[in-house]
């Protein structure tokens, strides 16, 4: 019987383990373990006393999530100590004085798994999250866990052996009864072309913390060239050439008869370079439309692009020019994750990722171009009447649609450049 005055209570249950005053918890039953105290006066000839407990978890749960600007499939990873002693493996309550203390350090090692991603459509990511809350003893230091991969895909590559250690701008230690999710930004790697030739990653750029900067987005390392960051002066549309019928520019055109759409040949067309710089890319042998601002103004603001800095370096008398279909479907492969095979008719979409791309420009303050003019040229028969179309490209979200309009009509120039 306990006489009258204030006393401190203290409540647990069975995943809580007593020696005298010390309560201990370890990390395998921190998910469950639940401990409560409250002060209560007791009064004398009150008769039965009631004591109510506000029970809660004393450990923490932590979910990893993983967002990327397309979805990863078939995931799994192990989430795990950087050593064994720097993660606590139980935490002590020691009821007398109402303080906490951490037990010695413990390996931990906990598998997870993820469902294919799902669409975030406010910002336009992918995201999924582990299956399984990974419990944990409060106090627990995240900077002293990593997560290693053991499969998955995302970004055509294949994240078995990939791993990561946390590393929150703040120091972040698990709080009792504490639910986290650890988020993982999976991002494709883009490579820039920087202003003297360098080709680097974003961390090199002075968007990205370093001196270098950056010109374009690298589409082919083995081929050597890229696509410039902004539209042509200024971002105003133009016309590809003012001739309104059947007029041939380039030494090669390719045949849509009676509007059958699918010269899937122009595809392969990989000589934007030779149509804008060279007379053999001209239909009469001669003229350089780089040259020809009137004629051509489409080739001709490609060819005379600024991005805004001195071209140095190894990048001295290297030229921009206005790309044909296959070098926009080497963007589409490799920079947007689309599937090459599924290219088998010329006017139509495609699906692919092309966020993961418009972040890339947005990160060192490009953009997407929309709408634009490539160089590779169709002649095109309608009704017995026969006309000159040039390529265009546009696109929408998680699309990329490849088409052809009048030589007239007006687009936006996005130059690529050869390095």
């Amino acid at each position: 019987m306990l006489t009258a005055g204030n006393y401190d209570f203290v409540l647990f249950n069975s995943k809580v383990s007593r020696n005298g005053d010390n309560l201990t918890v370890t990390r395998a039953n921190a998910a469950t373990a639940l401990i409560g105290r409250t002060t209560q006066e007791i009064k004398e000839g009150q008769g039965k006393n009631y004591v109510s407990f506000n029970m809660k978890h004393v450990g923490a749960k932590v979910n990893i999530r993983l967002t990327g600007d397309m979805p990863c499939t078939d995931v799994k990873a192990t989430l795990t100590s950087i050593n064994s002693t720097d993660v606590p493996g139980s935490s002590v309550y020691n009821a007398a004085t109402d303080t906490w203390n951490t037990g010695s350090g413990e390996a931990a090692s906990a598998a997870t798994t993820y469902a294919t991603s799902v669409e975030e459509y406010i910002n336009y990511t992918y995201i999924t999250t582990s299956n399984e809350a990974i419990p944990f003893v409060a106090s627990t230091d995240v900077s002293k866990l990593k997560l290693t991969f053991t499969s998955g895909n995302i970004y055509k590559q294949n994240m078995a052996s990939a791993e990561l250690t946390f590393s929150p701008k703040t120091t972040l230690k698990l709080e009792k009864n504490g639910a986290y999710i650890l988020n993982i930004n999976l991002m494709y790697n883009f490579l820039y072309l920087m202003s003297n030739g360098d080709v680097g990653s974003f961390f090199e750029t002075t968007y990205g913390g370093g001196t270098k900067t950056p010109v374009g987005i690298v589409v082919s390392q083995s081929k050597h060239f890229a696509i410039a960051l902004n539209n042509a002066n200024g971002g105003n549309r133009y016309i590809w050439d003012p001739h309104t019928f059947y007029n041939k520019s380039n030494n090669r055109a390719y045949e849509i008869p009676n509007e059958i759409h699918n010269p899937k040949e122009a595809f392969n067309d990989m000589d934007g370079y030779k149509y804008t710089w060279e007379g053999a890319g001209s239909a009469n042998g001669g003229t350089i439309k780089a040259n020809e601002q009137t004629r051509y103004p489409a080739f001709y603001y490609a060819a005379h692009y600024n991005p805004g800095v001195s071209l140095t370096s190894t990048l001295i008398g290297k030229r921009w020019y206005l790309p044909a279909v296959g070098e926009w479907v080497a963007v589409f492969t490799s920079l947007m994750f689309g599937d090459p095979s599924q290219l088998t008719v010329y006017y139509n979409e495609y699906p692919c990722y092309t966020r993961a791309l418009n972040n890339a420009f947005k990160k060192v303050g490009g953009e997407l171009p929309d709408g634009s003019w490539l160089s590779t040229e169709f002649n095109v028969t309608y009704n017995g009447v026969g006309y000159s179309n040039a390529a265009v490209i546009s696109f929408r979200t998680d699309r990329t649609s490849f088409g052809s309009t009048t030589k007239y009509d007006d687009r936006y120039i996005r130059p690529f450049i050869k390095y």
